[in-house]
């Protein structure tokens, strides 16, 4: 059932946590409204090509802010990602797979923007999930793809993570 959340009105939290459980949201931008939805999310971004008619074209992803765009994309000109955040969408080149496949049919493009609107910062706290290494060697990472996170079945380890040998990965 469809649900009406007003940005200004309802918590961050409730909005974060439906970011990361894949909800499709109707999102104000700086000129238009977007329909969208967490973007590593495979049936999320299924079902909004389904409501949206749209079985091969490039989705847009907003960016929840510049330094991910530039860890995560080839920029030959700085110049246009110094313009962000504004009404701008950016065909960039991936680094590495960013999002589910589904998001771009599979290509090394992606359509990235950073609207001028305070989703960006809700967008940056729900954020990519870290992974912080224990051992204390260091080596932190961020899940890509969305890796399910799980509990330890064998012995009590707490949280594991469970990959779907397709395109999950830590990064």
């Amino acid at each position: 059932m469809a649900e009406i959340l007003d940005f200004k009105k309802t918590n961050r939290k409730e909005i974060i946590e439906k970011i990361k459980a894949g909800d499709l949201l109707i999102i104000p931008s700086d000129n238009v409204y977007l329909i969208g939805c967490n973007a590593l999310k495979q049936g999320s971004v299924a079902y909004l090509r389904e409501i949206k008619n749209n079985k091969e074209e490039m989705f847009s992803v907003i960016a929840p802010n510049k330094n991910l765009i530039y860890r995560n994309f080839k920029i030959k000109n700085n110049s246009y990602i110094k313009k962000l955040p504004g009404p701008f969408t950016y065909v960039l080149e991936m680094k590495k797979r960013a999002v589910n496949r589904a998001v771009n049919a599979g290509s090394k493009f992606l359509k990235v923007k950073i609207p001028m609107h305070e989703i960006n910062e809700i967008i940056n706290e729900a954020g990519v999930l870290k992974v912080r290494d224990e051992s204390g060697n260091n080596n932190n990472g961020e899940l890509v793809n969305n890796p399910a996170q799980v509990n330890s079945k064998t012995i009590n380890l707490g949280k594991a993570l469970q990959f779907d040998g397709i395109d999950d990965y830590v990064s």
